[in-house]
């Protein structure tokens, strides 16, 4: 398309051209001549009436030519040479077609990039479990001196209501995870007594009795086929409630391949799946250890790089993979090997780990720091060797961030800290107090 320059703009005008000989000579032809050039000023003059009439009626309003500010580049589609499009105004849109509205953008998974840490006044302290459920989120504490336990609930990790306490039992080990639209919570006392409660509102729990055959009250993991457990108390296959079913009724015992030589340690939801690991014994020796399920019921066997006298400790499932890390099975404290996957069934040894593992001193070879996920993201926490503690977050466990961190920390940021992932930030606990880092986007 040509550009117009200044001068084709301007209206240019031509030499006189005869359309007629000299009048002089011809008086016949002056008199035609005027008579045509009133009947075609009389027909313009009509012409000019009838458009303007129009276009006060808006009828011929798409042929007037849009201005500057009206035009908008097209994106390049199919074709990057597409024509731009023109933006209707909002007064040139049709009646009963609604103007367009701003919508609100919504942060994508990952795209955290920082975080902004407040103190939480009346929030969990000294937490044993935590989860995130169809109503905000849910905590239970550790028992006071005299036996207390505190619990709390949020609709969204800033503003915490206590319940009474005497709900529930003074207990060195708590779970907590979903069920239904509801919450379940497993406390493990002394004298090997174990007590399921259930809530639908978080608020008012019933004891739902014991968790027989023996469920620890560690691992849980609920997808919308049930709740799975692992009963680390005798150590042997899985327990399973289908969704819908009486919380208060019996585990389903669910059994695995080679069960008497595996000692599964974590369980987590994946993309509506489960996943679990653990550590298999077999001739004196050691491996890790991987099962997957759509159901809660029948479980696969995947795999997991051979990496012998290794047992997976920790599991952490991100929106797009998981991460999980192995020890060195009964030694203390063991060398750390950090892992990923893209699907839960297939692992491989990865060296993505940001933090690593501690270098040298009473420690050496152990995790440098936490690792924990919530389904969307992963968190590792810890001491980076550098001099100070750093959080990094991923969504597949292979590709990390580290995240600044802002605001009030004097709190959140050392070796006494317990992170619980919220879903738009992390929440800080520890025995004097409660603080929040809101996540911020890139």
């Amino acid at each position: 398309m040509r550009i117009l320059s200044a001068a084709d703009r301007t209206p240019q005008v031509a030499a006189p051209r005869r359309l007629f000989p000299s009048p002089a000579g011809r008086p016949v032809l002056r008199v035609a001549y005027l008579a045509l050039l009133l009947a075609a000023l009389a027909a313009l003059a009509a012409a000019a009436v009838f458009i303007g009439s129009r276009l006060d009626r808006g009828i011929l309003t798409s042929e007037v030519p849009p201005s500057p500010s009206a035009l908008v580049v097209a994106s390049a589609g199919p074709s990057a040479s597409s024509a731009p499009s023109v933006a209707p105004s909002a007064s040139s849109a049709p009646s009963g077609v609604p103007s367009p509205t701003a919508v609100p953008s919504e942060q994508p998974i990952g795209a955290w990039t920082g975080l902004q840490l407040s103190r939480v006044e009346g929030g969990p302290t000294d937490v044993l479990a935590f989860t995130a459920w169809s109503e905000g989120y849910f905590a239970i504490g550790a028992p006071t001196s005299d036996g207390q336990v505190t619990a709390w609930t949020s609709p969204d990790g800033r503003s915490w209501t206590a319940l009474p306490s005497g709900i529930f039992p003074a207990a060195y080990l708590a779970a907590a995870a979903p069920f239904g639209d509801g919450l379940i919570v497993i406390a493990d006392g002394d004298l090997d007594t174990t007590q399921l409660l259930s809530s639908a509102d978080g608020v008012t729990w019933t004891q739902a009795g014991d968790t027989s055959p023996g469920v620890a009250a560690l691992p849980m993991a609920s997808t919308a086929a049930g709740l799975v457990a692992i009963p680390t108390r005798d150590g042997t296959g899985l327990l399973f409630k289908a969704a819908g079913s009486d919380p208060a009724g019996a585990w389903e015992p669910i059994a695995l391949p080679n069960q008497s030589r595996i000692e599964l340690t974590r369980v987590a939801a994946f993309d509506g799946e489960f996943v679990a690991l653990g550590t298999e014994r077999s001739g004196g020796g050691a491996a890790p250890v991987v099962f997957t399920s759509t159901d809660g019921r029948t479980w696969m066997a995947g795999s997991a790089a051979s990496r012998q006298a290794d047992g997976f400790t920790m599991l952490a499932p991100g929106a797009d993979g998981l991460a999980a890390l192995s020890s060195t099975v009964d030694v203390t404290p063991g060398t750390t090997r950090f892992w990923t996957s893209t699907d839960g069934a297939r692992w491989t040894r990865s060296v993505a780990d940001p933090l690593g593992s501690i270098a040298s001193g009473e420690g050496d070879g152990g995790a440098a720091g936490l690792i924990v996920g919530d389904g969307s993201h992963i968190l590792v926490f810890g001491d980076s060797g550098r001099g100070r503690y750093e959080f990094w977050t991923s969504t597949d466990g292979a590709a990390w961030t580290r995240l600044r961190v802002s605001g009030d920390t004097s709190g959140a940021v050392d070796a006494q800290a317990n992170p619980h992932l919220l879903r738009d930030g992390i929440l800080f606990d520890t025995q004097d107090g409660t603080w929040v880092g809101t996540a911020v986007g890139g």
